[in-house]
């Protein structure tokens, strides 16, 4: 491609999410809400009422926050669910850009054209 864009669906460009190195929900979790609050993984785990592993994955980026954690956990901080799906959501959209953008795997899909 000439224009210097990199990938596209149908004819609009997939737009970059505004950091290529999103953080995971479980870091937000971490730094910003059970440091500050002084609270531990295993504490806030009981005080929403899930397994203990729930949110020490979750924590240590190697779970999702699921719709059902969001809830418990915009409940508890008073954040709403929302915003926890939006982080999971931005997250696993900037892993996939890097991830087609490295193996160029996008670049040799075209558009379907349209029926008549």
């Amino acid at each position: 491609m000439t224009d210097g864009k990199d990938y596209f669906l149908g004819s609009e460009e997939i737009p970059a999410p505004q950091s290529e190195n999103m953080t995971h929900p479980g870091s937000m979790l971490k730094e910003v809400y059970l440091d500050e609050l002084g609270l531990t993984p295993e504490a806030f785990a009981r005080h929403i009422g899930v397994e203990s592993a729930v949110i020490a994955e979750l924590c240590r980026e190697s779970a999702p926050v699921t719709p059902e954690l969001a809830m418990r956990l915009g409940r508890a901080l008073g954040t709403g669910p929302q915003i926890w799906l939006n982080a999971q959501q931005n997250y696993e959209y900037a892993r996939a850009l890097r991830t087609l953008r490295a193996s160029g795997a996008i670049k040799t899909i075209e558009a379907v054209p349209a029926l008549l």
